[in-house]
């Protein structure tokens, strides 16, 4: 009775007036439905289907809330049919609208398909998304939902007698979809999250032969099997291509060609140098106003290190340095360790394109995700590359409070820069924290998986037998 009426009362509405009743009144209506559940399920996804017939403007919000009453029905034929309205619909569809769908999947123990709902979410998801990101929290809840699934289903795999179980998947089987699930990170980019890193710990060895443990990557070795990580530089295309990427983007962004060229002019010109500066965000970061007195205190620290530096600024910090601080500047600019960019310029952009084509192994000092430039640049042929060199290539820093400054100093090459990943050397007021020197994604080395984890460590994931497919 209650579905027929919400019928008519949207069928008059659309019809004798003229008008559509808001998408609330039918939100409300569907809250009802879950809460009485039964036979109103049914009727309210075919009142929904039908007055999509009639062109009534479909809400991937309502769809999403239909889905998620069938799920909870465990009516998986009906929670079809509400997907396939919101494809046909060509609904803008959200990645949180899957969740109904594949927990419903599982509900009705439709493993496989709930894997193959998954893996084809791919494409819906930026590469790279950070742990905070709420396509990153998503994704890992399903995933930890399936893997639960996958061990439950092989533990009941043989029932009693030694007899198979119609519900059950055996270990060949669970093997499979842990390593679909395994590739399925790589192509994201992704850590892998609290939820799954705690259950892959803990229940993964119930599937047999597999073993998982926390592990220490060492100057790239994995500490429990040996296994040599891939390391996160660039071969010589892929510099080459990321340099093209850059170059095109900051013409569409209107820098002039004559800027580009004259900046790699300037950059090829000096000879070789360890370490960019990004004397714009260092002088910048954490303090209320332009503190130009920090590039003297680095260039110090860094010179201690044994390190060779070139720095980068805008022209307005120069100008409005201090007698000191002015002429301090203006040693380093004579000495060929400064490089003075204008002050409306990508000087960030510009002088990154211009070290990566001409001294591509070199560091960047710097706290700028370079966030903006990373989503653009991704647009251009080869700008997925410029996140990896990015981690690998910007050392983070912060700033050293009074009493921390009397640290001592080291090569990093003869600390920490080679002898872990992400390392940390200590200085006179700037600690330094190095990037990794293995590709932070997940890994298929030659005994184990290797995963990256949220919290920067890593797992290794031993298969049986070592057989990775």
């Amino acid at each position: 009775m209650i579905a027929k009426a919400v019928e008519n009362g949207f069928q008059f509405e659309r019809e004798k007036t003229g008008m559509k009743l808001p998408e609330s009144y039918f939100t409300s209506i569907l809250y009802l439905y879950k809460a009485i559940g039964g036979n109103q399920i049914k009727p309210s996804v075919h009142i929904y289907k039908n007055l999509l017939l009639r062109k009534y403007d479909p809400s991937e919000r309502i769809l999403s809330l239909l889905m998620g009453i069938c799920g909870n029905a465990k009516d998986i034929s009906l929670t079809n049919e509400v997907w396939k309205a919101l494809d046909r619909c060509g609904c803008t569809v959200h990645l949180r609208s899957y969740v109904p769908f594949i927990e419903t999947q599982l509900n009705m123990n439709a493993l496989n398909e709930a894997v193959a709902t998954l893996l084809g979410l791919v494409h819906l998801i930026p590469k790279g998304s950070l742990h905070n990101d709420s396509s990153w929290v998503i994704i890992d809840s399903l995933v930890g939902k399936i893997i639960a699934k996958t061990i439950d289903m092989n533990r009941n795999n043989t029932g009693t007698g030694g007899r198979e179980s119609r519900e059950g998947v055996d270990d060949a089987e669970a093997s499979e979809i842990v390593q679909q699930l395994i590739h399925f990170y790589r192509q994201l980019e992704m850590p892998v999250g609290a939820g799954v890193q705690k259950m892959l710990m803990e229940k993964l060895q119930e599937i047999s032969g597999w073993d998982c443990c926390e592990t220490e990557i060492q100057a790239r070795y994995c500490d429990s099997c040996g296994d040599q990580l891939e390391s996160i530089e660039l071969c010589d295309e892929e510099q080459s291509t990321l340099s093209d990427a850059l170059d095109e983007y900051l013409r569409e962004q209107g820098e002039a060609i004559t800027e580009i060229i004259s900046m790699k002019k300037k950059v090829k010109s000096i000879p070789k140098f360890d370490i960019c500066v990004d004397g714009l965000n260092v002088g910048r970061f954490a303090a209320e106003t332009y503190t130009p007195s920090r590039l003297h205190v680095l260039s110090n620290d860094l010179e201690k290190m044994g390190l060779n530096f070139l720095i980068f600024i805008r022209e307005h910090v120069k100008k409005h340095a201090d007698a000191r601080n002015k002429a301090f500047l203006q040693k380093l600019e004579d000495e060929g360790r400064l490089v003075v960019c204008r002050d409306h310029s990508l000087d960030d952009i510009l002088f990154l394109s211009a070290a990566i084509q001409h001294h591509p192994k070199v560091y960047i000092i710097s706290n700028d995700h370079f966030r903006d430039h990373n989503h653009n640049i991704q647009q251009y042929s080869g700008g997925d590359l410029f996140q990896r060199w990015c981690t690998g290539h910007v050392i983070k820093f912060s700033v050293l409070k009074q009493q921390k400054r009397n640290a001592f100093f080291r090569r990093p090459d003869k600390h920490t820069k080679e002898e872990c990943e992400g390392g940390v050397t200590p200085s006179k007021r700037f600690e330094l924290l190095w990037p990794p020197q293995s590709h932070r994604i997940v890994q298929r080395n030659e005994l184990a998986f290797h995963l990256p984890t949220h919290d920067n460590k890593w797992l290794c994931l031993i298969p049986p037998e070592s057989n990775l497919s």
